[in-house]
């Protein structure tokens, strides 16, 4: 952060200095003088963010929606996903916690899935879901910290809980199609 402020060029009812520093933070002075840092969105600063990133698209289109919902104790995670995956066009997976009685996981370079027995925490769900399949990375630790991690598959039974937030891109498709160089069905983006 440097030392000199830089004017916004919109000012608040409380007549707010705004000063941009690094990774889209800005120090906001108060008529009072107390410096506060916060990070703005562009809807609050009305910057052309927009025309910076080449994005076309009216401020009030909704691009992206958020679904969070709770596994019970016995459901299998990945089919529980793949189900629901028939509702989304292009989704993927922002957070999931919980815990599995046992994980159903396909190992890098692998033909099949392996299973792990638990009880096992869940560190990490990511990837894509969409009507064609899914693609989804896990990593689990065992009750002694062990890690280990892979391709999601069916098999991979809720113990306790599982709880997901999962992000839906309206402006988006996501589809499935077999590439000839990895002989897997891989993702293709479609702009709607």
């Amino acid at each position: 952060m440097t030392g000199r402020k830089q004017k916004c060029p919109q000012a608040t009812a409380l007549k707010s200095r705004f000063c941009r520093l690094r990774g889209g933070l800005f120090a906001s002075q108060d008529f009072r003088g107390a410096q506060r840092v916060r990070a703005f969105s562009q809807q609050n600063l009305r910057l052309p963010v927009r025309k910076k990133f080449g994005i076309k698209r009216k401020r009030t289109q909704v691009v992206m929606t958020i679904d969070a919902f709770r596994l019970l104790p016995g459901e299998d995670l990945y089919k529980a996903l793949q189900g629901r995956a028939k509702q989304w066009q292009a989704a993927f997976v922002l957070s999931c916690v919980g815990s599995l009685r046992q994980a159903s996981i396909r190992f890098a370079d692998q033909p099949e899935a392996t299973p792990v027995e638990g009880p096992l925490e869940i560190l990490t769900l990511s990837g894509t879901c969409c009507p064609d399949g899914l693609h989804l990375h896990i990593s689990v630790a065992d009750c002694q910290g062990h890690v280990t991690g892979g391709h999601l598959k069916a098999g991979s039974i809720v113990y306790t809980t599982a709880e997901l937030v999962i992000g839906t891109l309206s402006d988006k498709r996501f589809k499935r199609q077999r590439d000839s160089k990895t002989g897997w069905p891989e993702l293709v983006v479609e702009d709607l």
